[in-house]
C-alpha cells in the first residue's frame, strides 16, 4: 500500500486530485459500465427513429413502384442497417462487461508522478494460467470542446503515449495484473473537466487469452502530476517493457541497411500511403466542386442581366478559393504519396536526402555538431487511447537546429528503437547531453502544440474578416439566386 510520506506528497499547489470523488483514496474504476448504458441507449434510440422512417419510407415507395426507376428513398435502408451493426456493437459491449464486471485499479504509486512512474495493479476474475497476453499503454490526452451557438462538438487528441512493462500472478480473485511506466518531465498535469480544454490521463489496458473470444479492454482515468520530488513504484515487475526488435521492422515503413562503418535508414513512399491517398480522393472533391463553379460562373456569363452579372462575381471568387484549395490539397497528396527519405551514416558525417515529386533537399551535417536524437508527436490517427501516433526522429544540433532522420514513424516502440540504433551507431561519446540507456528520452511536444494553438488562434482572429466576408458573399450567393429565378419565371 501507500506510505505516509507518499500520501502526502504534494505539488506546489496542494493535492488537487483530492477534490475529484473518483481519486481519492487511490483506487480507480473503469468507465465500462457507462460506456454500456451509453451503447445501449444510444442504439435504443437510433432503431426507435430509424425502423418507423424505414417503414413510412417504404410503403410510399411500393404504391409508385416503377421497375425501371431506382426510388432515391430506397437509400433510407441504410439507417435500420446501421441501427442492427448498433445492437452488434452493444452485446458486444455487454458480454465484455460481463466477462469481467466493474474492475478497480490501485495505483502505486499515488497519484501518478511526472518525472516518476505511473504504476499500478488490477485483479482480474481470470483462471491463472499461462498464454495471456496483456498491452498496457499511459496516455495523455488533450480534450478541446468547440461550442457554436448551442451546438457542441468535443475532440481528443494523444499528445504522449507510452507501453509500460507489464507482469502477472496468481491471486486470490484470479489473477493480478501489474505494471508500471517512466513519465518524463515537462508533461501537463491532470485537469478538472472544465471549460473549453483540460488534460486527462488515461491507462488502457488490453488483454486477452490465446484461444478466448473475449477481449479485455478497459480504460481508467487517472490522476498524474507533478509532485515537489518525483516519486516511483514499488511494484516488482520482472518483465521489461515492450520493444521491438529491429528485424520485426515492416520494410514498409523502414529498410535499415547496416554494417561496421556505416548505417542506411531508406524510409519508402509507402510509410504515408494511406494517408496519402486519402487525401488525394478528398482533394477530387475540391476538383470537381471548383469544376461545378467554373460551370457556374461561365453559365451566369452568358446572361445579361444585373443578378446574373452579379453572381458572376460572387461565383468567379468561389471558383478561385475552391481552386486553391484543391491545388494545395492535391499538391501535398502528391508529396506524400511520392515522398522518399534516406539517411546515411557514415564514419563522422550524415547525409540526409529528402525527394518527391514536388520538393528534393540534400543536407549533410557532421556528428560532432549533434547535441542529441530526440523525437516528437507529429500527427495522430484515431481517437482515444485507440489513437496511433506517428514521430519524427530528429538530430538536434548546436545552434538548435533541428534535422530529420526519420518521419512518419509509426509508433512509439518503433521510434524508440531507431532512436536506439541511431545512438548507438553515432556513439554515446559523442553526446554531451545522453538519453537513457536503451532508450531515447522523448521529447515532450506539449510546448510545440500549445505555440501552434495560440498562433492559429492569433490567425483567426487576425483575418476574421475574411471569414465573415465569405460567408457574407454565401449569403448573397444565395439570395442574388433566388431573385435571379424569380426574374427569369416572372
Amino acid at each position: 500500500m501507500h506510505n505516509k510520506d507518499e500520501l502526502n506528497q504534494e505539488t506546489e499547489l496542494g493535492s488537487p486530485w483530492l477534490d475529484e470523488d473518483d481519486w481519492q483514496n487511490g483506487q480507480i474504476h473503469s468507465n465500462a459500465r457507462s460506456a454500456l448504458y451509453a451503447s445501449i441507449f444510444f442504439a435504443l434510440f437510433w432503431n426507435a427513429i430509424s425502423f418507423p422512417i424505414a417503414y413510412f419510407a417504404m410503403t410510399d415507395v411500393y404504391r409508385h413502384w416503377k421497375i425501371d426507376h431506382l426510388d432515391p428513398v430506397l437509400f433510407v435502408l441504410l439507417f435500420p442497417l446501421i441501427g442492427i451493426g448498433l445492437l452488434f456493437w452493444v452485446y458486444k459491449t455487454y458480454r465484455q462487461w460481463a466477462a469481467f464486471g466493474r474492475l478497480s485499479l490501485t495505483l502505486d504509486p499515488y497519484p501518478g508522478s511526472i518525472g516518476g512512474d505511473v504504476g499500478g495493479f488490477l485483479d482480474l476474475p481470470m483462471k491463472w494460467r499461462l498464454g495471456y497476453e496483456f498491452q498496457v499503454t499511459v496516455n495523455c490526452i488533450h480534450h478541446t470542446i468547440s461550442r457554436s451557438g448551442k451546438n457542441s462538438s468535443h475532440h481528443e487528441k494523444v499528445v504522449w503515449k507510452k507501453h509500460a512493462a507489464v507482469d502477472y500472478e496468481s491471486s486470490a480473485n484470479g489473477i493480478r495484473l501489474k505494471f508500471k511506466s517512466p513519465i518524463d518531465e515537462g508533461l501537463i498535469d491532470s485537469e478538472a473537466k472544465e471549460g473549453s480544454s483540460y488534460y486527462r490521463w488515461v491507462v488502457n489496458i488490453k488483454g486477452q487469452y490465446k484461444e478466448s473470444k473475449i477481449k479485455l479492454d478497459r480504460d481508467f482515468d487517472i490522476p498524474v502530476f507533478k509532485l515537489k520530488t518525483p516519486q516511483t513504484s514499488h511494484l516488482r515487475i520482472v518483465a521489461a517493457a515492450p520493444s521491438v526488435g529491429l528485424d520485426q521492422i515492416s520494410k514498409d515503413q523502414v529498410n535499415i541497411k547496416q554494417n561496421t562503418r556505416s548505417l542506411e535508414l531508406s524510409y519508402p513512399r509507402s510509410r504515408y500511403a494511406s494517408m496519402g491517398k486519402f487525401l488525394f480522393f478528398f482533394s477530387l472533391i475540391f476538383v470537381g466542386a471548383t469544376g461545378f463553379l467554373g460551370y457556374e460562373t461561365v453559365t451566369e456569363i452568358q446572361r445579361s442581366n444585373f443578378f446574373s452579372l452579379f453572381s458572376v462575381g460572387i461565383t468567379g471568387f468561389m471558383t478561385l478559393i475552391f481552386g486553391l484549395v484543391s491545388f494545395t490539397m492535391l499538391a501535398f497528396a502528391i508529396h506524400l504519396l511520392s515522398n522518399e527519405l534516406n539517411v546515411l551514416i557514415d564514419s563522422n558525417i550524415i547525409k540526409v536526402m529528402s525527394q518527391s515529386l514536388i520538393h528534393r533537399s540534400t543536407k549533410t551535417i557532421n556528428v560532432s555538431q549533434i547535441r542529441k536524437i530526440s523525437k516528437k508527436t507529429t500527427m495522430s490517427s484515431g481517437q482515444g487511447t485507440s489513437a496511433t501516433l506517428y514521430f519524427t526522429v530528429s538530430a538536434e544540433l548546436d545552434n538548435q537546429e533541428k534535422v530529420t532522420l526519420g518521419n512518419g514513424i509509426k509508433g512509439q516502440l518503433i521510434a524508440d528503437s531507431l532512436i536506439k540504433l541511431i545512438n548507438k551507431q553515432l556513439g554515446e561519446s559523442l553526446y554531451r547531453s545522453q538519453l537513457d540507456g536503451t532508450e531515447a528520452k522523448v521529447e515532450s511536444a506539449l510546448d510545440d502544440i500549445e505555440a501552434k494553438k495560440e498562433k492559429f488562434i492569433g490567425y483567426i482572429k487576425h483575418f476574421k474578416w475574411v471569414v465573415n466576408l465569405i460567408g457574407f458573399i454565401f449569403i448573397m450567393f444565395f439570395i442574388f439566386e433566388f431573385f435571379s429565378f424569380a426574374a427569369f419565371f416572372k
